[in-house]
């Protein structure tokens, strides 16, 4: 590591091992960030509900010491910190708790991979998402649905009109 920083980075995994580094980072008292959806399946006559990594193999670290950064690289399932140029990427402790805020209490969300579509840019006012900017994808009665870019995923969200305001 060139230059340190505290602040939270971004570990990339081996695949299907978020949860166990998540785990022996928790362990190794390393404070980490794994955001996970709720998805709805089906078994053989019953209604499955699991919890999946909204990022699948990326994990979110917060280091603190080089020693951190060191052991954090000796858990079993850990592939690498993410990169620009020698760099290794960060993320501000903001957009870390706007995407708590969508996996912890957004309900009624949606997650894609697809770009947002064209529309006119809102601000969400009330609810769970509260203070996000936002795009028009369809409009219901007294409902809008819109899309919110946050790294990468879009977060569709039904929202109800006077809840949203023309930036």
């Amino acid at each position: 590591m060139t230059r340190f920083a505290t602040g939270w980075y971004v570990m990339y995994t081996k695949s299907r091992h978020e949860q166990k580094v998540a785990r022996q980072l928790s362990e190794n008292n390393i404070h980490n960030f794994l955001p996970t959806i709720k998805e709805t399946g089906t078994g053989k006559n019953v209604i499955l509900i699991r919890e999946k990594p909204l990022y699948p193999s990326y994990i979110f670290v917060y280091i603190d010491t080089q020693l951190t950064y060191y052991n954090s690289m000796n858990v079993d399932g850990y592939a690498w910190y993410v990169r620009f140029g020698n760099e290794i990427a960060t993320l501000s402790s903001d957009i870390i708790e706007k995407i708590k805020l969508i996996t912890e209490r957004g309900r009624h969300i949606e997650i894609s991979h697809s770009p947002l579509p064209e529309g006119q840019k809102l601000l969400i006012t009330k609810g769970p998402l509260c203070g996000f900017g936002c795009e028009v994808k369809k409009h219901k009665q007294k409902n809008v649905i819109v899309t919110v870019d946050l790294l990468g995923k879009v977060v569709t969200a039904v929202i109800a009109r006077q809840h949203l305001e023309v930036v």
